[in-house]
């Protein structure tokens, strides 16, 4: 059994206080009742429920309390391996977030227009590990290679023109940013293949692929 968020366990305590809490109440109330008359007797005026039915809607309570807090920390109970394959390719998205992508010659604007053909993207790309760029004046890496393509439908999807704070369109900076991870890639392509022992240059296709795919399994 492990925990998702432990952190949370002071929260326990807080069960102990609202028990401490019922048990001075209980007795505050009991005193009361005896100093005004008989207690049978006046529960059956004013129709409260009786001790038992109070501890019991008491323990209720605090087994509801102390149940919500332990949700709240995600107990977690055992794993499973799972190996799975997937044929795609491996892309970066660059989005053009310069100002000039509220111009309205396209309907409703060009950033709608772009989003949308990038959404299509993502939705016929299954399997596919796909990294996101945004660029204007600058540019920024969002999100590194990446199957998640729910995830990165939601950033392309609430991406805007002010995002990034430098105005102007540096495509050069943008490409220069998409090719990093494949560079990246690359330079442990060969590594890889100098601890294995083959020279990038006689190396068959068929061994550069396995390569690849190797480095990318490690991402």
């Amino acid at each position: 059994m492990r925990w998702s968020s432990p952190q949370l366990a002071w929260l326990l305590w807080g069960v102990l206080a609202l028990a401490l809490l019922w048990l001075g109440g209980n007795r505050a109330r009991r005193r009361q009742e005896r100093v005004l008359g008989d207690p049978d007797a006046l529960r059956a005026l004013t129709g409260e429920a009786g001790p038992r039915a109070r501890l019991l809607r008491s323990i209720l309570t605090l087994a509801a309390v102390a149940a919500a807090v332990v949700g709240l920390m995600r107990p977690q109970a055992g794993f499973r391996l799972v190996t799975t394959t997937a044929q795609g390719v491996d892309l970066v998205l660059a989005v053009d977030l310069s100002r000039s992508m509220d111009a309205r010659d396209v309907r409703p604007d060009r950033l709608t227009a772009a989003k949308g053909e990038a959404l299509a993207l993502l939705g016929a790309l299954e399997g596919s590990r796909i990294g996101l760029v945004e660029f204007a004046g600058s540019a920024r890496i969002v999100s590194p290679l990446s199957t998640d393509r729910e995830g990165l439908a939601s950033l392309v999807e609430t991406a805007t023109t002010r995002d990034l704070d430098q105005p102007g369109t540096d495509l050069g900076q943008a490409l220069e940013r998409s090719n990093l991870k494949f560079m990246q890639r690359f330079e442990k392509v060969e590594k890889l293949a100098e601890e294995r022992g083959l020279e990038m240059g006689r190396a068959s296709l068929e061994d550069l692929d396995k390569l690849w795919n190797e480095v990318k399994a490690r991402r």
